[in-house]
């Protein structure tokens, strides 16, 4: 499991220097490269990834197309934490949980 705290798109675009690379692909690729049932879990989402599994045979089915179990290299689910599950927040948080499939 990685545990990944960026909240905020404190990794993502906020963390952009002169051209560089930002923490969030960085990350994103160390998940590319895990093994099968590898999970990551993030507080803000990780775009850098492509679209998971279910959305790429959904838009696959919705173009006349056979569903492919290589359309992506992970499954993605939302999972809404709650409210005040934080010190720094009383706003309900939510995290990013994506489990590498191929």
């Amino acid at each position: 499991v990685i545990l990944f705290n960026n909240a905020h798109d404190s990794f993502g675009a906020r963390s952009e220097y002169k051209g560089r690379i930002p923490l969030n692909d960085y990350v994103g690729m160390i998940f590319a490269s895990a093994k099968a049932g590898t999970r990551l879990v993030s507080l803000d989402p990780l775009y850098c990834l492509g679209a998971a599994l279910d959305s790429e045979n959904k838009y696959r089915t919705d173009n006349g197309l056979i569903e492919s179990p290589d359309a992506s290299f992970f499954k993605y689910k939302k999972i809404n934490l709650g409210m005040n599950m934080a010190s720094w927040t009383d706003k309900t948080i939510t995290c990013h949980m994506y489990t590498r499939v191929v």
